[in-house]
């Protein structure tokens, strides 16, 4: 999209989904949160307090004043899931993905928190009440887990918009395709009914990518242009391992092995020889990758949709999150406004 004026679509892709809507505004709320701060003591003793005490006032200030029931549909999304995922999230960023002695405790102090504010709501709305998961601690897939149910919730708004706007095609085509590796890992984990397969998994089938995009009118058209990108990639690995095997046909010659003395005394070595010679081909892979970006309809294709934006988090032969990783400053545990922001999934 181009600034939105050849389009009625003035906003990127991942503002315009609901699960990031939903993200977006719980980070931009900032309006009386100090009203729930009492609410939230329990969690200011934590290492990185103030990080925390913002997500829990969100939290409270949400399941007080804005969370609903989902309303029967075709997927009828609970907000309950994206909020678990979204506060579990936060703490992640905050305390780092490996710190699971610092991140269990800080869930544990939200879902006590959780617990508390929802004890407190009338019973009539006890069938409808949003609970904390508590066994979000024990998946150790569980950013595939929300990857999968923020795309089943975008599912149903992407398909709408397709029957408006064939110019966004591609973009939403790439979207959905990046999705695919996620449905190849939950088929293998969800054969038989078990704690490994998502609750929500059932629900989400349907919208599995490679039954899906066969109904995009630009299928025929992204599916040639993922060929040629293939064949662009491996034609330069191609090139780039020839490349290297010359270097090291050439570094191994015995002209560039000197016993001479003067070569010796210099530090002149066969083994530093070699090392020159890795080195090279490492610079002649950079300068490979830098080419397949420039001058291939990948990297054509990559500079024309999305410029220096990284808001698809898979790469487009079905990988995981190597082309579209995103990053920010929230990841960075002494940021300013640590455990604040958190757009899309990173997968592991």
């Amino acid at each position: 999209m181009n600034n939105g004026k050849n389009s009625q679509f003035s906003i990127t892709l991942s503002s315009e989904l609901p699960s990031e809507k939903f993200y977006d505004n719980l980070y931009d709320d900032n309006k009386n949160l100090d009203l729930y701060s009492k609410d939230c003591d329990p969690v200011i003793s934590l290492g990185y307090g103030n990080g925390v005490n913002n997500i829990c006032k969100r939290l409270v200030k949400y399941l007080k004043t804005k969370y609903r029931p989902p309303d029967k549909g075709d997927f009828a999304y609970n907000d309950c899931i994206l909020l678990n995922y979204w506060a579990y999230t936060r703490l992640v960023h905050i305390y780092g993905s490996r710190n699971s002695s610092k991140i269990f405790p800080a869930w544990g102090k939200l879902v006590y928190v959780w617990n508390n504010i929802i004890s407190d709501l009338p019973d009539k709305f006890s069938h409808n009440k949003c609970k904390p998961d508590d066994n979000i601690v024990n998946h150790v897939d569980w950013e595939k887990r929300k990857q999968l149910y923020d795309y089943c919730v975008n599912y149903e708004t992407i398909k709408k918009a397709l029957s408006f706007y064939d110019n966004m095609c591609k973009e939403y085509y790439t979207y959905v395709d990046s999705n695919a590796p996620l449905y190849t890992y939950f088929k293998t984990q969800c054969t038989t009914p078990n704690d490994k397969c998502p609750e929500f998994y059932n629900d989400c089938e349907k919208y599995d990518p490679r039954e899906v995009l066969k109904n995009f009118k630009c299928h025929d058209v992204m599916k040639k242009e993922k060929e040629e990108d293939a064949a662009a990639h491996a034609l330069y690995v191609k090139e780039v391992a020839m490349r290297n095997q010359e270097n090291h046909s050439e570094g191994a010659s015995s002209e560039d092995y000197s016993s001479d003395p003067a070569d010796i005394a210099q530090g002149k070595s066969q083994t530093a020889t070699k090392l020159g010679d890795v080195l090279l081909g490492v610079v002649v892979t950079f300068m490979a990758s830098g080419a397949i970006y420039r001058f291939t309809p990948l990297g054509n294709r990559l500079r024309a949709n999305f410029g220096n934006k990284t808001m698809l988090r898979s790469n487009l032969y079905g990988g995981e999150n190597v082309l579209f990783d995103y990053t920010s400053d929230s990841l960075n545990p002494y940021y300013e406004n640590m455990g604040e922001r958190y757009i899309g999934y990173h997968p592991t």
